[in-house]
């Protein structure tokens, strides 16, 4: 096979790998267990019906009126449901928010053998103490922190969507971002998403800077590297860039061979020293009873091996061999399939998980009252996602119809992290990795495709 045709198999089969995961995900969303499983397919509906109509609305007259109405939209959205909720830090959250907090006081960190494990733990409260130590700690510096991340991210989606698809497709992106109701739920947690999926996509428009420099591939290795310490799932991106930039690169592919290499020592001169182990999460994630997801029980194991006092090392090794003999069991026992499939709508067939987070953390004086409102803010949440997954489906479609490549860095990227976490911990939060890259595939459901868009080096 040619590169080209071997180009063009890959392309089909990723636009193949693309339509699965959208009829996957809203299949599967009434069995989900998160409630209210009719408003994901009614959004998809919905969405399918106005992305068929979006192109035949009338063009902004240039691109810096639709940057702002991208970013206009983004603040507004978010500051208004922000000044009309009051959440406190919990569980995870309330970790990060005591981590952050203590480095910004110079005090010892809370639980040190237990963020030993998982070094990425450290990435965001560090982040976040910088603001500590000038405003001080408190929940509402973390989610100003977080609209100004979200504004950052609309303002890339915007960029990166007018590359591949001109301003209509940034305005697109960047909309959608803006008004997708979980999108902005979430800025009243103290969570790393925010600047996981903002670095995760300025990494993405520095791929798209076309240029194949080995120092532009360190940067974007630097970068990668930056998102995996909140994160840490940067090989999939790394593995992502490469795959793109030499399958469907134009002219001399060996040209890539010195830029994927600073890549990758880039990544590494950034990470190697907090690399910490999936063997938690992988041994989480092989448990048929919690469908793969967080339970007490494997909890119980991890607490009794720090009580032991075992480096985070082998604790880890000691979970990893567990995990491979658990994932042994899933395929002897007939049930793998199943299994997969639960996992899989744990993480993308529904999208409110956020919800649960706000009414276990809401405050007595929060103008909001969110816990009686949980039902309609998890229908809410489910709608916008459905919404976002029909422009994903008539985006993919016409960007095939008409041979667009558009689709092919999301659908890649999405791939990997789907794939990650059908192997490891099934968390809701951790689709938040993908939902930015949602909206970038949702982008040309706003353009009339008349030409080839590329997704690739060229």
């Amino acid at each position: 096979m040619t590169p080209s045709g071997f180009a063009r198999f890959a392309r089909f089969g990723l636009a193949g790998l693309g339509g699965i995961f959208i009829i996957a995900a809203v299949a599967l969303s009434p069995f989900s267990g998160w409630g209210r499983g009719w408003a994901l397919p009614a959004g998809f509906a919905l969405g399918l019906g106005a992305a068929f109509f979006a192109p035949k609305l009338p063009r902004l007259p240039s691109g810096r009126t639709a940057f702002l109405l991208v970013t206009g939209t983004a603040l507004l959205t978010g500051a208004a449901w922000l000044l009309s909720t009051r959440v406190s830090p919990m569980l995870d959250f309330a970790r990060m928010y005591d981590t952050a907090a203590a480095l910004a006081a110079g005090e010892p960190i809370p639980d040190p053998a237990y963020q030993a494990l998982f070094p990425h733990l450290l990435g965001y409260p560090f982040f976040l103490s910088l603001f500590f130590r000038v405003f001080g700690p408190s929940a509402a510096v973390a989610q100003a922190l977080n609209l100004l991340l979200s504004l950052s991210v609309a303002a890339l989606l915007f960029s990166i969507g007018k590359k591949l698809l001109g301003v209509a497709g940034g305005l697109a992106a960047g909309l959608i971002w803006a008004l997708t109701p979980s999108h902005i739920l979430l800025l009243s947690l103290v969570a790393s998403e925010p600047l996981h999926i903002a670095l995760t996509l300025l990494a993405v428009r520095i791929y798209l800077s076309a240029s194949v420099r080995a120092p532009v591939w360190a940067l974007l290795g630097l970068t990668a590297g930056l998102s995996s310490l909140i994160r840490p799932v940067g090989p999939v991106y790394l593995l992502a860039f490469a795959l793109c930039g030499v399958v469907f690169a134009k002219g001399n592919r060996p040209r890539l061979i010195l830029p994927v290499l600073a890549m990758a020592a880039a990544y590494l001169s950034v990470t190697a020293a907090t690399a910490g182990g999936f063997g938690w999460n992988l041994y989480l994630g092989m448990n048929r009873d919690s469908d793969g997801g967080w339970n007490a029980a494997d909890y119980a194991v991890l607490e009794a091996r720090l009580d032991e006092g075992l480096p985070a090392r082998e604790i880890q090794s000691l979970f990893t061999a567990e995990a491979f003999g658990r994932m042994g069991e899933r395929v002897r026992d007939g049930g793998l399939l199943r299994f997969i499939a639960k996992k899989f709508s744990r993480v993308w067939s529904q999208d409110s998980f956020t919800v649960y987070w706000l009414s276990e953390g809401r405050r007595e004086d929060s103008p909001l009252e969110i816990t009686s409102r949980a039902g309609f803010l998890t229908a809410l949440c489910n709608l916008g996602y459905g919404f976002l997954l029909g422009c994903c489906a008539l985006s993919l479609f016409r960007l095939v119809k008409t041979g667009g490549d558009a689709f092919v860095l999301p659908v890649t990227v999405l791939t990997g992290v789907v794939f990650l976490f059908l192997l490891l911990e099934a968390n809701p939060r951790y689709h938040y990795a993908g939902s930015a890259i949602l909206c970038l595939l949702a982008a040309g459901c706003a353009v009339e495709l008349k030409t080839h868009n590329k997704g690739g080096m060229s």
